[in-house]
């Protein structure tokens, strides 16, 4: 983990949203982004979600559904603010990441 994924891990959540969630994270520094596989049934079915940094200081939100083998994405977000991360992940799967 880099200051970069630490920073984006943090900006969602950090260990409470993966302890809501059922979270485990993977951080992928050559990219500038984190994914987050979790356990809790979401609505929109996804189980996972990419964070990746863009150069204009904004994310890319990606929601993928995987089951065995298959992996579908379900949805990408683009200009998403690091004030906004929390907000577009509950508001798309409708999990919260705090009390």
């Amino acid at each position: 983990m880099n200051a970069v994924t630490k920073t984006i891990y943090e900006q969602f959540g950090g260990f409470r949203a993966m302890s809501m969630i059922g979270g485990s994270v993977v951080y992928d520094n050559e990219k500038s982004s984190i994914t987050v596989v979790f356990k809790a049934k979401a609505f929109n079915k996804a189980n996972k979600v990419t964070i990746q940094l863009q150069a204009d200081d904004t994310y890319t939100v990606q929601f993928w559904n995987i089951r065995g083998i298959k992996a579908v994405m379900i949805s990408e977000l683009e200009m998403v603010y690091a004030n906004q991360l929390q907000d577009v992940f509950e508001e798309a799967t409708r999990l919260r990441l705090s009390l």
